[in-house]
């Protein structure tokens, strides 16, 4: 495999996000497997080292991920699975729900009424959350590797300037509906003001 490829477990992003040789990597593949490795935490640090065009981040979730490796994952560019995966948004007293960095591209991917009944139903498998979106490939070893050698065949430039201009389009997206909230608060706002007696 190409020396352009970084290849991590979860629980070494915070070091990761440290060291020169992994933040100068082009490609980074995130290893997420719960059962494993509880994964921690996401700092808006971690955030901003997984959103900037400065890398490509590849989350494979080899096994079981819950809450905070949902999260993980869903921060990253691509989302690969194993086809043994699974996913579990059930909500209970013991449970990580993912956090509200990633809960919006949940949304997204899935929809509000799916999201809903994943929290309601618990685990799925790779070819379930596929189909519903939560994920963009599922991949046996060999796959991944095929995956791999496409994206560090591609130009880290090119990589870079597309990926800074997607998170532009998602950042124009996310000031739309604030302005259009704003907006709707606003006509709220005079429609009451004009229904209010004399």
């Amino acid at each position: 495999m190409s020396g352009t490829i970084i290849d991590l477990q979860a629980g070494e992003l915070e070091s990761a996000v440290s060291a020169a040789h992994v933040s100068a990597a082009p490609i980074v593949v995130i290893n997420i497997n719960d059962e494993i490795e509880r994964t921690a935490d996401l700092t808006p640090r971690h955030i901003d080292w997984l959103s900037s065009p400065a890398r490509t981040v590849i989350a494979v979730a080899s096994g079981p991920l819950i809450g905070n490796g949902i999260t993980l994952a869903l921060s990253c560019d691509l989302f690969i699975a194993s086809p043994s995966a699974t996913f579990d948004l059930a909500v209970d007293q013991t449970s990580q729900f993912p956090a509200k960095a990633a809960f919006g591209r949940l949304v997204e991917r899935v929809s509000r009424s799916q999201v809903l009944a994943l929290t309601l139903t618990g685990e799925i498998g790779a070819q379930r959350a596929l189909s519903l979106g939560l994920i963009d490939l599922i991949a046996s070893p060999e796959e991944l590797e095929s995956v791999l050698r496409t994206l560090s065949s591609a130009d880290a430039g090119w990589l870079a300037e597309f990926k800074a201009l997607l998170n532009q389009v998602e950042e124009s997206q996310l000031e739309r509906e604030r302005i259009s909230r704003r907006v709707q608060e606003a006509v709220v706002r005079l429609t009451s003001q004009t229904e209010e007696p004399q």
